[in-house]
């Protein structure tokens, strides 16, 4: 491209902003996504066509997200940090961001005080709230 007088390397970072990354023909933020919403590395892999290892090897390639379940976990941690304050219902949050179906009020309050170690749901709620979690 260069040589054809196609590409101006001086502006390169013009042409990097303008690329969305993809990692086995999908966005990255398909990727993201699809671990907000808890889809499995199998039902990526065949969705793809590729394997259930092949999946979770390509999230470690991903170098902003890493091991699929710390990059689910911490990408959820966001949402809520920025939901809560917002008054979003804890249980609304599961539902209609990370597309889940909690059974019960235990079921909500075990996810959420797994997903915040150290943290009583109580305490996840009212710190969440005031947006200091």
């Amino acid at each position: 491209l260069k040589k054809r007088g196609i590409l101006d390397w001086s502006n390169l970072t013009f042409y990097v902003e303008e690329v969305s990354p993809e990692l086995r023909g999908v966005p990255l933020e398909t990727w993201k996504n699809w671990a907000i919403e808890g889809v499995s590395c199998r039902e990526i892999g065949e969705f793809l066509g590729f394997s259930e290892e092949t999946i979770r090897q390509a999230y470690k390639n991903i170098p902003e997200l890493g091991n699929k379940q710390e990059c689910c976990c911490r990408l959820r941690r966001e949402i809520a940090r920025e939901l809560l304050p917002e008054d979003w219902d804890p249980r609304e949050i599961m539902l209609e961001i990370f597309k889940m179906k909690p059974k019960d009020n235990y079921c909500v309050k075990n996810f959420y005080e797994r997903l915040f170690k150290d943290l009583t749901y109580e305490e996840i709620i009212k710190k969440g709230k005031k947006g200091v979690l």
